[in-house]
């Protein structure tokens, strides 16, 4: 029988052995953690996130991950392991029944010499209770001093301890000095409780304590250093780090120190986290996610608010032209085309700078030179030659923006040239000398007479050559009228050669029919019909209001005061076909000069009420601004019912501008008093002269 006894009593020896090394272990059951530790854009655009994970069976950097700014995915650049640290702050829970052990509780903190910790990157920090009131008591704040740390734990030893301490108010207030440190937020977090689980534990209490230690990404390693044969303070020190995702360590007897070294070698390893590397696709972005899927479809994830940053715009320098340049184009001869004329294009270089000090990728740069556009897509950026072949004499301004990768556009300050095209001045054409000749002496001509005619008539002869003297060949042989006019020569009437009546002109025959009796009178009845209607017209009647004005008028009656009539001025305009009545009246509002050259005018009155044209050709506009950055018809402004002024844009090739924002075509924006309007780089201030009277008074 006693055999049988010292088996069982070896037994129980050993699986009383046994249990706290398996409970050592625990933390395999302890759920899986993915925190997020730090978003670093301090090489902006490039982002560097460190993270760690916990309880995941498999070293992070050998698992799939996903990451994501603002949800959406991003390329990982790269992936790297990184010294990153450790924050490690340790919690004596002393009661009465553990303060003889206090020497061995000295030990464990001297073994974080095991850990291999670094004084650069690591923080320790240890904490005990305060005897009077049972509060959290400070033995040493965050150091990078670990030896310094474990000397002033020695030396604290103390001389009593209550017979119970809060532990859940303890690790409370325990956690609140993690978030209150100034060490850096990357650091991987654990807060170490060597208690004996003495301490009843709630739900309220521990869901109150897995909550804060979340939000502020602590994991908490208990380790009993009270009798690990008690199942419920055994129970609360294991829940405690089951439902943190940290690990239960048993340190019960001072045997076990193994353990507290395997603990602090753990807190070696998680230094080191791991550092994925994307680029950054927004100026700023709300937040950065991770996630982790497993082979069976879980999915793990964890986010991080992603820090402030100032990201400004590219800033942009025209280096070339300079201000004031002049391009000369040289004309081979006076009538080569423009395009033809040398040179044809003008350098542009550009300075690109970065006011945030985070130099970043350009997508694209469009330049823009008299109302012609070029966009530039590909490298190297910030140099082109501007195509100026169809550029006359004039003033031009060049002006450049820039888009780089995160979408921001910076502008660069306009700057103008000028044009000269230079032609050679067409050499003179010779004006070939009048060459003399003779003139011939008139001949004397002898005029056919009736009877002349007549004879030859009978005799039959044709038109004969008689020396000098030209003899009218014979056309009726019984001609009853004829006569002789002057360059006309012969008229007659009588019997044609052929037989019938017909009338004589010069040589012509002309036949005399109704046809050509019509002909012939009717210009005379035309005549006689106009004679009848002016001698049938009534005379004039006297104007009865005229009339009876001019008999009432007394000049003597009245005051010299001006008519109607007489403060009426009209004006014919230059397209008008009616009179304009011209009345003084006072303008709504106005346009006040500020830029762009002193033979503008200084201000222009725009009338209430209808469409107020602006433009440079007269034919189209109503206010007329003679320049040639103007298009023909550049905007217009329009008084509506309810008393606003808008501006339009009519399609100009300089482009309309109000207080510095463009207009796209047929846009209309409301004007305020005292708005900046910008008619390409002509400048102009509008102002509601009942504001402006105002202002004066």
């Amino acid at each position: 029988m006693w055999c049988v006894a010292l088996i069982v009593l070896l037994l129980f020896v050993s699986f009383q052995t046994i249990l706290p090394a398996r409970m050592a272990q625990a933390q395999d059951a302890a759920e899986p953690i993915l925190t997020i530790t730090g978003v670093d854009p301090s090489q902006l655009p490039l982002i560097r996130v460190t993270a760690y994970g916990a309880n995941l069976k498999n070293a992070l950097a050998e698992l799939p991950i996903t990451l994501t700014e603002d949800n959406v995915e991003q390329p990982i650049l790269d992936s790297r392991p990184v010294d990153v640290g450790v924050q490690v702050g340790i919690l004596f829970d002393l009661s009465n029944n553990v303060l003889p052990r206090y020497g061995e509780l000295a030990d464990a903190a001297e073994r974080f010499r095991v850990a291999q910790l670094s004084a650069e990157t690591d923080w320790l920090a240890a904490y005990s209770v305060n005897l009077d009131d049972g509060t959290l008591r400070v033995i040493s704040d965050w150091s990078q001093d670990h030896q310094g740390m474990a000397n002033l734990v020695r030396m604290d030893a103390p001389d009593r301890a209550p017979a119970a301490t809060p532990l859940f108010g303890l690790i409370s207030d325990a956690l609140d000095r993690f978030a209150s440190s100034a060490t850096p937020s990357n650091l991987r977090r654990t807060l170490v409780v060597l208690s004996d689980g003495a301490d009843p534990v709630s739900a309220q209490q521990l869901e109150t304590i897995v909550r804060k230690a979340a939000r502020f990404g602590i994991t908490i390693d208990a380790v009993m250093i009270g009798d690990a044969r008690n199942a419920a303070s055994r129970r609360n020190l294991e829940q405690i780090a089951l439902e943190t995702g940290g690990a239960y360590w048993d340190y019960s007897s001072a045997d076990k120190i193994t353990a507290i070294e395997e603990m602090w070698q753990r807190f070696g390893a998680q230094r080191q986290q791991q550092e994925y590397t994307y680029r950054l696709t927004k100026p700023q972005p709300s937040e950065v996610g991770m996630a982790l899927t497993y082979p069976d479809g879980r999915t793990l994830t964890a986010r991080y608010d992603f820090p402030a940053v100032n990201v400004r715009p590219p800033s942009l320098e025209l280096l070339i032209p300079p201000p004031d340049y002049q391009s000369v184009r040289i004309a081979d001869a006076s009538d080569t085309p423009l395009s033809d004329i040398s040179p044809t294009s003008l350098p542009i270089q550009l300075n690109i700078t970065w006011p945030d000090n985070h130099q970043r990728a350009i997508q694209r740069i469009e330049y823009e030179v008299g109302g012609r556009t070029v966009v530039q897509n590909s490298e190297p950026f910030g140099a082109i030659d501007f195509p100026i072949d169809t550029f006359d004499n004039g003033v031009y301004t060049v002006r450049v923006a820039a888009v780089d990768e995160l979408g921001l556009e910076g502008k660069s300050a306009p700057v103008s040239f000028t044009v000269q095209v230079i032609r050679p001045t067409p050499a003179p054409t010779d004006t070939p000398e009048p060459t003399p000749t003779d003139t011939p002496e008139p001949e004397a001509f002898e005029t056919a007479t009736p009877a002349s005619v007549a004879q030859n008539n009978q005799a039959g002869s044709d038109v004969s050559d008689l020396g000098s003297t030209i003899v009218i060949p014979p056309l009726a042989a019984n001609m009853a009228f004829s006569t002789t006019l002057p360059v006309v020569g012969l008229v007659g009437y009588g019997t044609s050669s052929q037989g019938g009546n017909a009338l004589f002109v010069g040589t012509r025959v002309i036949p005399v029919t109704p046809v050509t009796i019509l002909i012939a009178i009717m210009p005379l009845l035309l005549i006689a019909a106009a004679a009848v209607m002016l001698m049938r017209r009534k005379p004039p009647v006297d104007d009865v209001f005229t009339t009876a004005t001019e008999a009432a008028y007394d000049s003597t009656a009245f005051d010299s005061k001006p008519t109607m009539v007489e403060q009426t001025a009209y004006e014919l305009t230059e397209d008008a076909t009616e009179p304009q009545v011209m009345v003084n009246f006072i303008s709504p509002a106005s346009l006040i000069y500020v830029d762009g050259g002193d033979h503008l005018p200084s201000k222009l009155d725009i009338e209430g009420g209808r469409e107020v044209r602006i433009g440079r050709k007269q034919a189209y506009c109503d206010i007329i601004i003679d320049d040639q950055r103007v298009s023909r018809l550049h905007a217009s402004i329009v008084e509506k019912d309810d008393g606003k002024f808008y501006l339009k844009d009519e399609g100009s090739s300089g482009g309309t501008y109000v207080n510095r924002h463009k207009l796209r075509v047929n846009d209309m924006v409301e004007l305020h008093h005292g708005d900046i309007i910008n008619l390409n780089t002509v400048s102009y201030r509008f102002e509601l002269n009942d504001q402006s009277e105002q202002n004066q008074s």
